[in-house]
């Protein structure tokens, strides 16, 4: 990894990395991810950027030009607010679970029918129990809260406007967004330190120890996609070390009309201390902001 040299403490500028090995590179292409930028914040955070879609093949292309976040309270309008909720699986399950049309209370769960003997192949079973074929199995895979989530929508507030929203606002520069949310999430928040073992954690892990920075974070944002087959879908194609991350971006057919965007922010060798966590709107942050109504 290339650090740049800065001039202020007060910085984010951008980084490279070496070229990625081809297991590494492959197991994003399964997992629909498409690293988009890398930067360095004050000298001491790792920002990385990726973009995620899990309905088509993954380009910068596909990457909205805005997106809209709703709110159920003219306070909460992020051009007037003093903090952004950010809020994990968990929190939304639980807290917004009466809220019917809006909230999923599957959110971050998957379930999957299948033969025991198609569940002992998919988790490379070295050998098959006698009569295995005779046996159905039904798995509930439930991510972990590692993540936190911000939500938004890819709909126009002139086409869409559920009854709980009351005000709207755009989100003017996506990618940009996505770098200021995690350069402000890794100097805001405080993680819960463990060691990264494998895949991703320890390449980034290793880049951050090797470069003297203190922590780094991964922004992934993209469309949420509504399946009812979701569990076939992430267990059947998503690497396993990838599938936490995957089911952020599922929902059920029923939540379609939402068309939700979300940015999903991981911090590499640690987890949120809380389900909630309220991020201070910096200046630069408030200017990403548009108002619609």
């Amino acid at each position: 990894m290339t650090v740049p040299r800065l001039s202020t403490r007060s910085a984010i500028v951008s980084a490279s990395i070496p070229e990625l090995p081809e297991e590494l590179a492959a197991n994003w292409r399964a997992s629909r991810c498409f690293l988009e930028d890398v930067h360095v914040v004050d000298r001491r955070h790792l920002v990385c950027t990726f973009f995620v879609d899990h309905a088509s093949a993954i380009t910068t292309a596909h990457v909205p030009t805005r997106v809209t976040k709703y709110v159920d309270d003219k306070s909460h309008a992020p051009y007037r607010a003093k903090h952004l909720k950010l809020a994990t699986l968990r929190h939304y399950r639980e807290h917004y679970q009466n809220l019917e049309g809006t909230w999923d209370p599957m959110e971050g769960r998957c379930k999957s029918t299948s033969s025991f003997e198609e569940l002992l192949k998919r988790h490379n079973a070295p050998s098959t129990p006698l009569g295995a074929h005779h046996a159905t199995a039904v798995v509930t895979y439930e991510t972990e809260n590692t993540s936190l989530i911000y939500c938004t929508s890819l709909a126009r507030s002139a086409v869409f406007r559920h009854e709980h929203w009351q005000e709207a606002c755009h989100i003017v520069d996506v990618p940009r967004f996505a770098v200021l949310l995690g350069a402000e999430f890794a100097r805001q928040c405080d993680h819960e330190r463990h060691a990264a073992l494998t895949g991703l954690d320890l390449f980034c892990a290793t880049a951050v120890q090797c470069s003297g920075l203190d922590s780094a974070v991964h922004v992934h944002h993209g469309p949420v996609v509504y399946d009812d087959a979701a569990a076939e879908v992430i267990l059947g194609r998503v690497p396993h070390h990838s599938r936490a991350l995957a089911t952020h971006f599922f929902k059920r057919r029923a939540f379609k009309d939402q068309q939700e965007y979300r940015f999903v922010l991981y911090g590499v060798g640690g987890r949120p201390l809380r389900d909630e966590f309220y991020l201070r709107i910096t200046p630069d942050l408030r200017c990403v902001f548009e108002r619609t109504y």
